[in-house]
């Protein structure tokens, strides 16, 4: 498995977030936590062919952060296109496919996503 180079690094992805994977800042404000990015295979939309609403029906208490996928290869990742659904990709580490992402990995991509909707407790 290799890193797809047909998506530019500028492109911004979502991810959902549940609710389990807020933290909060000491304002109170919520923040991702490394958490929502340790997997063997991170699930990932394109900005670019899905909207914020499409990725959430169906989600209700899911919240949505956006990355780069150059912030998400930074981390040591690679990027592979895996339709359907449309604008699905998936996050692997680079150095071992398949193999869980590792902690330094998922804390450089929560300190690079933005939240863009907080999630929810149900």
């Amino acid at each position: 498995m290799t890193d797809d180079p047909s998506i530019p690094d500028a492109l911004i992805v979502y991810r959902r977030i549940q609710p389990i994977y807020l933290d909060y800042d000491i304002n109170g404000d919520p923040v991702v936590s490394d958490g929502a990015f340790r997997t063997s295979a991170l699930s990932v939309f394109r900005s670019d062919r899905v909207t914020e609403h499409e990725i959430l029906q169906g989600y209700p208490t899911d919240g949505l952060a956006a990355i780069s996928v150059q912030a998400i290869r930074a981390a040591g990742c690679i990027v592979v296109v895996d339709e359907p659904p449309s604008g699905h990709l998936v996050v692997y580490r680079a150095d071992n496919p398949g193999k869980r992402i590792s902690g330094t990995s998922a804390a450089k991509m929560a300190r690079a996503a933005q939240l863009i909707k907080a999630a929810r407790k149900p």
